[in-house]
């Protein structure tokens, strides 16, 4: 039985640029290959920039002279709409659950958010780079490498909502769940129909305060519901991604 390719993502700098190009393993991709998937010379190996682009090739040479001879490069379209998420920051591991699983359902940007009610302090939005920012990425890739995706999500710096509100983008359909709004605005499959971006808002484990409501109605928010039971916030997160991407792909079910 043939094996899957092995699929490595590399930066636009590593990314070849021609047919017949070979493209040296780091020792990280190295070991992916050879401890991780265990497959040596002659295995297939797909090449992805994070942005579409992608090389088919082989893996060839040995230890720190291992290396993958392209033989062609394919590039991908963007699955439309794109997807952000501003999802409230939630506590210890809920933010990797949340990156791992709407990365496979296809989302394009995450973005933390700082709200009323979340359990982070004011500190986190006082480092430049927030430490944890780097482990989400990699999260990210190793989602969109199981799950076939050939464009990474974006992990953006964490946001108080109100800056999060003014950066998302424009002329998007943008909706904010809240969960005293348990059926409003449904069917949201209409709403959806032929935008070609989605941002999407979640609390964190407290939810949205009632004025954070008004202040995202005002920016253009849809306030909407995600039925009658009560969700964690990480739940609600990956359901909201996963509703939002089956409206858009089955435009026409009576049921979204």
């Amino acid at each position: 039985m043939s094996k899957d390719p092995i699929r490595l993502f590399v930066t636009k700098k590593r990314f070849p640029q021609q047919v017949l190009s070979q493209v040296l393993l780091t020792d990280e991709e190295l070991h992916y290959c050879q401890r991780v998937v265990r497959q040596g010379p002659g295995a297939v190996v797909e090449i992805l920039d994070g942005a579409g682009q992608v090389a088919y090739g082989v893996l060839a040479g040995f230890g720190k002279n291992a290396y993958v001879k392209v033989e062609s490069i394919d590039v991908y379209p963007n699955l439309l709409p794109k997807i952000s998420l501003y999802v409230g920051m939630l506590k210890g591991d809920k933010m990797d659950w949340v990156i791992e699983k709407t990365t496979e359902l296809g989302v394009d940007r995450i973005v933390p958010v700082v709200s009323r009610y979340s359990v982070v302090g004011d500190e986190v939005m006082h480092n430049k780079v927030y430490p944890r920012q780097e482990r989400w990425q990699k999260i990210a890739e190793a989602a969109a490498r199981q799950s076939n995706r050939t464009i990474l999500p974006e992990i953006g710096s964490p946001l108080f909502l109100q800056d999060a509100l003014h950066s998302s983008g424009s002329g998007a359909a943008r909706l904010i769940f809240h969960e005293k709004t348990p059926n409003a605005h449904w069917p949201i499959g209409n709403y959806l129909r032929n935008t070609e971006s989605i941002d999407l808002f979640i609390g964190p484990e407290g939810g949205f305060s009632q004025e954070e409501i008004l202040l995202a109605e005002e920016k253009g928010c849809l306030c909407c519901g995600l039925g009658s039971l009560r969700l964690r916030a990480e739940t609600a997160a990956v359901f909201a991604v996963g509703l939002c991407r089956y409206s858009t792909i089955y435009k026409d079910s009576e049921f979204v």
